[in-house]
Parts: structure tokens; C-alpha cells; sequence
């Protein structure tokens, strides 16, 4: 027995929320109607009242959502007015009762609220107690004490709509303080996580760490873990025993990873030879990644050379690997995710700051400056000339800024990719600098990692911000070839200034796989930087200057053998 009172206990404070001040405050004012009840000998008429309003009170602590407390005001201002017009104005201790609602309205909902409320409690007891003496008021009826009880009740819904005013500030700069100090609490879990996890919350690491206990589940020749990045779009995050990812889009186009990602389940084809020897035989395995709330995640892909066919034993034991490692995957990925938007709203914010600051001061500056160089221009010309010059310089400066903040809106983000986002950042940079720019994107249906997409875009935009400095520049080519996990970026100009990236820059690219060169050319200089097994390049020809907006189509990763599209 002592056992079940403590449990009991327990549950009672994890699970019951208890009133807060307002709350208690109008407890006692349905505590004050029975002692009223009390003391007119109507105690058992109004008890089943108050206490329904008392229980109304604590339901209504259990939550904090608005609409829940809108049903509770429903609820309490229904009450007493159906116990006024059942019990009044043969029990008058029924009428303290018009103070709770009242008060609830003022005090959550606001002054207007509390306005309303109490008038319709006012109406309807005033008219009760003047139907039940047939219109006849008289200074001993019972309209008298309805009015009184309907002036306090209108009086402390004031009171309510006054603290509601007062600490409706107070309130928010709490909510503030309180969603800051869990941001704190949850970031320092995540920092704590971060530590004891193998790989942290890098999406290569964890998905480098999958894929070698799938393969060491069920050896394969190729595999591969596809994440999804962006609405309808995937990455291959590791690639094995392939240049190139050899099988077709799963998200896009038909097939058996298609198959899997539709379905959510695990798809086993086995492919045998054919008579005439064009397809030697294969067999894939592509599994489902998705975490514990079945959100879809990715998925790995196994494939033998051979139709050689994955046992269950096999097939239990990759699943098994992922559901070990669903979870990590998951948060690396929200980190990532965390990261970027979390870059993508300072961007915004500083060139939203920029646009609606600085460059608005400096606009209004220059008319002024026109408006002065047109007058001084009969009086004194000279003057004027030199300020005109000076007007020069502050366009410069004014377009110097525009380009800052078209740069600073152009980035990477889930839903635009990379060549979107370099499309953009070149387009801008024909307007401020007068040079003529071109580009060539060639994009494979599968995007690249989120890292390197920004790695590549940064390189890019380091490339654009130093060529608009050069004034000797007259042509800019841009050219950009993704084929994940491989990736080219190309940036070519006929300024006279060899053009390198920052030393710690190249360093965070050798990082990625990236090798960087540059060399000159017969007009200006040649930096190409190259990710992944890009030589399969030459197959194309390499990238070549295109004309300006080109889009050289869409490079889709040629098959090894017949059978390898699925």
C-alpha cells in the first residue's frame, strides 16, 4: 500500500500542473460564493457550481495553448450562466459566481474580452432577476443585488484587463529568456553528444562508418549511401568500387532504388547472365534508411558484380547495421541542416540591414551631392566639376555595396542548389563590373554533398568578389561540372593578376579530395579546382568556355555494363 501512495504521489507531480496565481485567484472567488451559499443557508445549492468551476480551473493549468483556454472561458462563462438562469433569483449566492469568468477574460484574454464577457453576464442575470418579477423593479426586488454583482464582475474583469496589459511584456521577454536558456541546455547536450559519438555529426564520417559494417555484413564490389538533401533531391555521400554513381536516380527515375525509396522496404534483385553474353549477371541489395519516426533518410545501395544473390542472413544483418546507425545519420544531418539555415538567416539579415541602411543613406547623399552640382555649375564650374567626380566615386561605392548584398543573398541552401545559386552570383557580376561573363554548368541528376556544394560556391564567390576588383578584366568564364562525387569548377579571366585562393581556403579544399591549379592561359589566367575522380573529364573533352548563360545540358553517369542502371 505504501508503495502504490508513493507511485501515485509521483505521478501526481510529473503529471498535474497546479494553477498559478491568477488561477488560485479565481478559485477563491468560487470559494467566496459558498461562503456565501454558507452563510444564506444555500450551500448545497451552489456547491455543485463552484466545483465545477474549481475543476474547470485545474484542467484549464494543464495547458497553455489559446484555444484551450478560449473552451475553458467557454466553458466557465456556460456554467454560470445556466446556474443563473436555473437558480436565480431564488438562491442569490449564485451570483459571486459572475467574478470568475469575468476575471478569466480581462486576465488571458484582454481588456475587449473581459468586456464582453462580463456584459453578456451582466444581460443575462439582470434580465433573469427582472423576468421573475415581471418588469417591475423595485428597490427590494432581486435586480438590485444583480446589479451590484454585475458591476463588481465588470469591475474586476477591468482589474483582469489591466494585468493582462501589464504583464503582457514582462510574459514575452520570459518566453524569450525561457526558449534561450533551453536553445543553451539543448546545445550543450548536443555538445556532449557530439564528443562521445564516434564521428561526431559529420555526414561522410557516419555514413563512411554504415557503409564498412555493411560491407563487412555482405561484401559487395560497389555500394554506395544516398542521402536525401533537398525535395527531391538525393547525394551520394560515399561512393565505393565506382567513379561515378552507376545506378539511376531513386527519387526521379524508375528502377530498383526507385523501388525501395517508394516503398520503404528492402529490394533484392538478382540479375542472371543472358545466352549472348551482353549482361554477365548481378545482383543489388538497396535498403531504406530512415530513423525511429520513419522519416526516409537515404538509402544503401550493394551491388556484386555476379549474380551472386545476398542471403537473408546478409540482407538482416545490413538492416540491422542500419537501424544502429539511422539514428546518427539523422542528427549529423539536422546538424547540417541547423548550420546551414542558420548561415542563410545571418546572410539575409546583414544584407537586408545593408540594403535598408547604409545603401538607402548613401542614395539619399547622392541626390544631394546633384542637387548642389547643379546649382554651382552657373557660379562656379570648376567646384562643380570636382564634385561631380566625387558623385562619381559614391556610384561606385553605391554599386560596390548592391553587388555586396546580390552576394550575400546568393548561397547554397536545400531547395537551390549550386549551379542555381553560381548562376546567380555570375549574372551579377556583368551589371557591376561592364565584363563580359559566360558560363557553362553541367549538372548530374544527383547533387553533392551540402559541404562541398558550399566549399565550391565560396571558392566561387572568392573568385568573382577579387576578379570585379581587377580593372583590367574584360571577359569572366565560369564553368561548372558535377558528377557525384565528382565535381569541376573552372574560373577563367583575362586580367593581367594571377588569381590564387586564400592558403588556408586551399587547405579546407584538399580536405574535401580537392586539387586546385592554375596556370596561365594566352588571355589571363586558368584556376580549375577538381574533387573525386574527375578524369573521366577527358572522356568529354574537358570543360570548355561556353557562351554566356549556357547550360551544356545534363551529364548523367554513363553505365559501367549493360545491366548496372537499375
Amino acid at each position: 500500500m505504501p508503495s502504490t501512495t508513493n507511485g501515485l504521489e509521483r505521478w501526481a507531480r510529473e503529471r498535474v500542473t497546479l494553477p498559478d496565481l491568477p488561477g488560485w485567484v479565481r478559485i477563491g472567488l468560487s470559494l467566496l460564493a459558498l461562503v456565501v451559499a454558507a452563510a444564506q443557508g444555500s450551500l448545497i445549492e451552489v456547491l455543485p457550481w463552484a466545483l465545477g468551476l474549481v475543476v474547470l480551473e485545474v484542467v484549464a493549468a494543464q495547458t497553455t495553448a489559446n484555444r484551450r483556454r478560449l473552451q475553458v472561458l467557454s466553458l466557465q462563462t456556460g456554467l454560470v450562466l445556466l446556474a443563473v438562469v436555473v437558480g436565480y433569483p431564488g438562491h442569490a449566492a449564485l451570483l459571486p459566481l459572475l467574478l470568475v469568468p469575468a476575471f478569466r477574460a480581462g486576465e488571458q484574454h484582454g481588456l475587449r474580452a473581459g468586456l464582453a464577457t462580463s456584459g453578456v453576464l451582466a444581460a443575462v442575470t439582470v434580465g433573469s432577476a427582472a423576468a421573475a418579477t415581471a418588469w417591475h423593479f423595485t428597490t427590494s426586488g432581486p435586480w438590485l443585488p444583480a446589479v451590484q454583482w454585475s458591476a463588481l464582475a465588470l469591475a474586476i474583469a477591468l482589474l483582469g484587463g489591466w494585468a493582462y496589459g501589464a504583464t503582457a511584456g514582462v510574459d514575452a521577454q520570459r518566453r524569450t529568456e525561457a526558449a534561450a536558456e533551453e536553445a543553451g541546455l539543448l546545445l550543450g547536450r548536443l555538445r556532449d553528444l557530439a564528443r562521445r559519438l564516434p564521428a561526431g555529426f559529420d555526414v561522410p564520417a557516419v555514413a563512411e562508418m554504415l557503409l564498412d559494417t555493411a560491407l563487412a555484413a555482405a561484401p559487395a564490389e560497389r555500394a554506395a549511401v544516398l542521402v536525401q538533401i533537398g525535395p527531391d533531391e538525393v547525394s551520394p555521400v560515399v561512393v565505393r568500387g565506382a567513379d561515378r554513381v552507376p545506378w539511376r536516380d531513386p527519387v526521379k527515375e524508375q528502377g530498383t532504388a526507385h523501388e525501395a525509396w517508394v516503398s520503404r522496404r528492402t529490394v533484392h534483385d538478382v540479375r542472371e547472365a543472358d545466352a549472348a553474353g551482353r549482361r554477365t549477371g548481378s545482383a543489388v541489395l538497396v535498403v531504406p534508411v530512415a530513423d525511429r519516426a520513419d522519416e526516409l533518410l537515404g538509402v544503401l545501395i550493394l551491388e556484386r558484380l555476379a549474380a551472386r544473390p545476398f542471403s537473408a542472413e546478409e540482407v538482416r544483418a545490413v538492416e540491422g547495421a542500419i537501424r544502429t546507425s539511422a539514428p546518427r545519420l539523422h542528427a549529423a544531418m539536422a546538424f547540417i541542416e541547423l548550420r546551414t539555415l542558420s548561415e542563410v538567416a545571418e546572410r539575409e539579415r546583414l544584407a537586408r540591414e545593408m540594403h535598408d541602411g547604409v545603401a538607402q543613406d548613401l542614395v539619399a547623399l547622392g541626390f544631394g551631392l546633384d542637387l548642389v552640382q547643379r546649382r554651382l555649375r552657373q557660379r562656379d564650374p570648376e567646384l562643380a566639376g570636382e564634385l561631380l567626380a566625387v558623385r562619381r566615386q559614391l556610384n561606385q561605392t553605391i554599386q560596390d555595396i548592391r553587388y555586396s548584398i546580390a552576394a550575400l543573398r546568393t548561397s547554397v541552401r536545400p531547395e537551390r542548389g549550386l549551379g542555381a545559386a553560381l548562376s546567380a552570383a555570375v549574372q551579377s557580376l556583368g551589371p557591376a563590373t561592364g565584363a563580359a561573363v559566360t558560363s557553362e554548368l553541367r549538372e548530374s541528376p544527383f547533387r553533392l554533398p551540402a559541404h562541398v556544394e558550399s566549399a565550391l560556391m565560396r571558392l566561387a564567390q572568392d573568385f568573382l568578389t577579387a576578379v570585379r576588383g581587377d580593372p583590367g578584366v574584360t571577359r569572366v568564364h565560369v564553368a561548372l561540372r558535377t558528377d557525384p562525387p565528382a565535381a569541376e569548377l573552372e574560373l577563367r579571366h583575362d586580367g593581367r593578376a594571377r588569381w590564387e585562393p586564400a592558403p588556408e581556403f586551399a587547405a579546407a579544399l584538399a580536405g574535401l579530395g580537392g586539387r586546385i591549379t592554375t596556370t596561365g592561359a594566352a588571355q589571363g589566367w586558368v584556376t580549375a579546382l577538381r574533387i573525386g575522380p574527375v578524369d573521366a573529364a577527358a572522356e568529354d573533352g574537358g570543360l570548355q568556355p561556353g557562351v554566356a548563360g549556357e547550360t551544356a545540358g545534363t551529364a548523367r553517369p554513363g553505365p559501367e555494363r549493360t545491366d548496372a542502371l537499375r
